[in-house]
């Protein structure tokens, strides 16, 4: 159920990427970071794709960030370990615009997972693989793992024995 969350999240990302729009957690207390030029230039260039995730950042002087809001599918995680963890993937991707959409979305999509990793009812199970037939890409997650397997009788007794 992972890697099927983590498809339908890449999914989700994808498209808050590409439409602009999204959903912010406004944080209590603002936080303030302090970046290095490289990553306050890198930030300020694709400050739109960091608030099509629901990042509310307020570009301050002297390299300093107000971070006002996280994207709402990212709860608990350090949001500064967050935004520099995006910044080194839109870093490493260069100038392929898409293909930084695309990191991003993966890396998002792979944490929003892990948080919401828990046994699932039958009905939200049912509803998950609802949700996954729907997809572009129901077989295997960003990552490129198998979502589903299918067995034959003969590797499942196999796998039992």
């Amino acid at each position: 159920t992972l890697r099927a969350k983590e498809s339908l999240l890449y999914e989700r990302y994808l498209s808050m990427l590409k439409s602009g729009s999204s959903v912010s957690q406004q944080l209590l207390f603002p936080e303030r970071l302090l970046l290095s030029v490289e990553d306050y230039a890198l930030l300020r260039e694709h400050e739109v794709e960091f608030a099509a995730l629901g990042f509310d950042i307020h570009l301050k002087e002297d390299c300093e960030v107000e971070l006002c809001g996280i994207p709402s599918s990212i709860v608990g995680e350090g949001a500064d370990t967050l935004l520099y963890d995006l910044l080194r993937e839109v870093e490493a991707s260069g100038d392929a615009r898409e293909r930084m959409r695309e990191d991003m979305a993966r890396m998002m999509a792979v944490r929003a997972s892990r948080q919401l990793a828990r046994q699932l009812s039958v009905r939200e199970a049912e509803e998950l693989l609802g949700r996954l037939s729907a997809a572009e890409n129901y077989s295997y997650s960003p990552s490129g793992k198998a979502i589903m397997a299918e067995l034959t009788t003969e590797e499942l007794k196999a796998k039992l024995n």
